[in-house]
């Protein structure tokens, strides 16, 4: 089972980009990403996301894979923090579902200003065939 770091190492190596290109794929600077794959410090599992895309993996996988190494690593104990792939999986969901609502929300006065715009168009039409 290969660690987040790891998967990062391995495709920054077969797509023969630097650190400091892989950091601005990843939207991060490139001091966070030497961190992470020289397991500095743990990768936050709110970049998981963008990891799993970048490389072409699946996110649960990867979560998964991760909180297993680590775990396995004793890495996330010695600094006080214990990790748990079904915990960080439920947050990921949670965040989704979160965004989902928001833009659900977002649809749903787009479509009211929609509407209101249909009215005044409509209006505005009846007035012209007058």
């Amino acid at each position: 089972m290969k660690a987040a770091s790891e998967i990062l190492q391995i495709f920054q190596y077969q797509k023969e980009i630097t650190q400091h290109e892989m950091a601005k794929l990843l939207q991060i600077s490139q001091a966070t990403y030497n961190n992470w794959v020289n397991n500095r410090i743990p990768i936050d599992p709110k970049y998981y996301p963008k990891i799993a895309t970048l490389c072409q993996i699946d996110v649960a996988t990867l979560i998964q894979t991760n909180a297993t190494v680590n775990i396995i690593n004793n890495s996330f104990p010695r600094e006080g923090i214990s990790v748990n792939a079904l915990v960080l999986y439920k947050k990921y969901t949670e965040n989704l579902e979160e965004t989902n609502r928001i833009l659900k929300n977002d649809n749903e006065k787009l479509l009211a200003i929609m509407e209101e715009n249909k009215a005044i168009i409509t209006l505005f039409q009846q007035r012209g065939e007058q």
